[in-house]
């Protein structure tokens, strides 16, 4: 088998070399084009001489999406392609040149890892559309709840600065309700509510609310209002010289804006979402396991992808959401982190799952309990615990391509409201022990 190293780039031509079955390379580095033409200039270069029993692998980094043209390209020609892990390229570079950095010979070191970790080397699984489709939408709703969550914790920064903070809540249920929203945009200023005065503030939340029993929050708000000035305002003025509500005012309707345009997109990914979940059987199966919701579905799914090429131990080893180990002679070093190693939503979205699972399925509600009383685990290593099997059962659900069925611990089918029956009654973590669990010192 011929080996062709290919370091990417994202503005330049990419470095390509071209390797013999026996690691040795087959002429200099060159540049190579990443398009059609330059691909299967490639090829052509790279085949030149080869006898008919040999075959052609690609090696390359996943630098941003540079690596997808390619990969499909060289697919539909027959060619493997692999991915390398970033830091395993980096740290056989450094050891061959410790003091050294280029193209070439970030090229020469991808050429070298199958001979040096051949059985860490694994076939570049290509998603469907719908798979890659389903994959960035959710990375793009993840994006766009982390910008919504920071704007949110922005406002809740000024409404403590203003000193709205303990009352918007209280008032209208909720901070970011629509009322506390229309509040702050056109009350943050305190001295505007003590001018519109009680009776004023009643109607104006009559109409936003449509309610008409509002006299005890306007007089809430009212009085807030009146607290808010006589901390901000020195004696004997009616003024803030050090707080321009004005402009505090100003930078929360921006932040509102802002989140309001967020939100909307997030419907719009969201709607995209489900129209693509519709119609995929693995995002039902994965639906089927208890826990893993309208949101998580379509993640676990697409992630998965092919459920076919992994066994229980690859799989594993793909999410990361196992123990790392640290053996040496006959020490086997125990409590080690986790490797960490898989998709950072699919980790995120099985701790999540599994959490809720624990409270509805007795088999996992089992290992919690097993995990927090017998074996002195705190809540985050006992739920990761629990995402693993989760994640092993959506890996037989997906292969066998059967629907999920809640089951006790004995194995008898059983309703949800059995289980969580079952749960409180048989595997409840007492209080003493979770707070145990919880204390640095117990």
């Amino acid at each position: 088998m011929r080996t062709i190293g290919l370091d990417l780039s994202i503005k330049q031509p990419s470095e390509a070399i071209v390797a013999g079955h026996d690691g040795s390379f087959i002429g200099s580095s060159f540049k190579v084009d990443e398009t059609a033409a330059g691909l299967q200039a490639l090829m052509e270069r790279a085949c030149e001489g080869m006898p008919d029993d040999e075959s052609l692998r690609v090696i390359m980094e996943p630098t941003a999406n540079a690596w997808l043209p390619i990969a499909i390209y060289m697919s539909h020609r027959e060619v493997v392609c692999h991915l390398v892990q970033s830091e395993k390229a980096a740290d056989l570079r450094k050891f061959y040149r410790k003091h050294a950095k280029s193209d070439r010979i970030d090229t020469r070191v991808l050429v070298k890892i199958p001979f040096v970790d051949e059985e860490g080397l694994n076939s570049l699984y290509l998603p469907t559309a719908e798979e890659q489709a389903l994959r960035r939408l959710c990375r793009q709703r993840e994006k766009l709840v982390s910008q919504a969550t920071a704007i949110k914790n922005r406002l809740h920064d000024l409404d403590r600065l203003a000193g709205w903070d303990k009352v918007l809540g209280s008032a209208f249920g909720n901070a970011f309700s629509e009322a506390a929203r229309s509040f702050r945009r056109d009350f943050y200023d305190p001295w505007q509510v003590r001018e519109l005065s009680v009776a004023g503030l009643k109607e104006y939340l009559v109409k936003l609310t449509g309610e008409e029993d509002c006299q005890s929050t306007a007089e809430k708000l009212y009085r807030a209002s009146l607290a808010i000035i006589e901390l901000y305002s020195p004696p004997e003025e009616d003024t803030s010289p050090h707080l321009d509500f004005e402009m505090l005012c100003f930078e929360a309707q921006i932040k509102q804006e802002h989140l309001d345009k967020l939100e909307e997109l997030q419907e719009k990914v969201k709607s995209q979402i489900q129209r693509i979940s519709q119609g995929s059987r693995s995002v039902e199966l994965a639906r089927s396991l208890m826990g893993i919701g309208e949101t998580g579905g379509p993640v676990l799914a697409s992630y998965v992808g092919d459920p076919h090429r992994f066994n229980q131990n690859t799989f594993r080893g793909w999410h990361g959401m196992i123990p790392g180990s640290k053996q040496s002679s006959s020490k086997d070093q125990k409590g080690v982190s986790m490797t960490k190693a898989g998709p950072n939503l699919v980790k995120k979205f099985a701790y999540l799952c599994a959490d809720i699972a624990r409270q509805w399925d007795p088999q996992i509600g089992r290992i919690y309990w097993d995990q927090m009383v017998n074996k002195g685990k705190h809540h985050t290593q006992a739920v990761c615990a629990c995402a693993t099997h989760l994640l092993d059962r959506l890996l037989a659900v997906l292969k066998e391509d059967r629907l999920y069925e809640l089951r006790d611990c004995a194995g008898n089918p059983i309703t949800n409201a059995e289980g969580r029956k079952i749960i409180q009654e048989k595997y409840q973590v007492p209080k003493a022990v979770r707070r145990s669990r919880r204390a640095r010192n117990p």
